[in-house]
């Protein structure tokens, strides 16, 4: 019971910080590098996920296939900030796996 109630903390967090990462630094002055249908703006901004929770491996894949479309839909920007998820969620993972004794 306790290892679920810290996994739902973990992800919770990684929420909040995906959260918090969006509301810092917005560059007005970026190019678009494609229309906004082609982007997932659930992952990307958190934007449009309506009741959708999403677990960490479904967001690492999906992270995953962003990168892929790489500039021909992201801005270079955008790019590393989907990049920055990935790494995120991939810690939360690796920690829930590989270190569950620490909790």
């Amino acid at each position: 019971m306790k290892k679920i109630v810290v996994a739902v903390l973990l992800a919770l967090s990684l929420a909040a910080v995906v959260h918090a990462e969006e509301s810092g630094k917005e560059s007005t002055d970026a190019p678009k590098a494609a229309p906004q249908s082609q982007k997932d703006e659930c992952i990307l901004n958190s934007k449009d996920c309506g009741d959708q929770a999403l677990s960490i491996q479904t967001k690492i894949d999906r992270l995953k296939q962003e990168i892929e479309k790489g500039t021909r839909v992201y801005t270079p920007q955008e790019i590393q900030k989907l990049k920055n998820r990935l790494k995120a969620a991939e810690d939360v993972l690796d920690e829930l796996l590989f270190h569950p004794t620490n909790y």
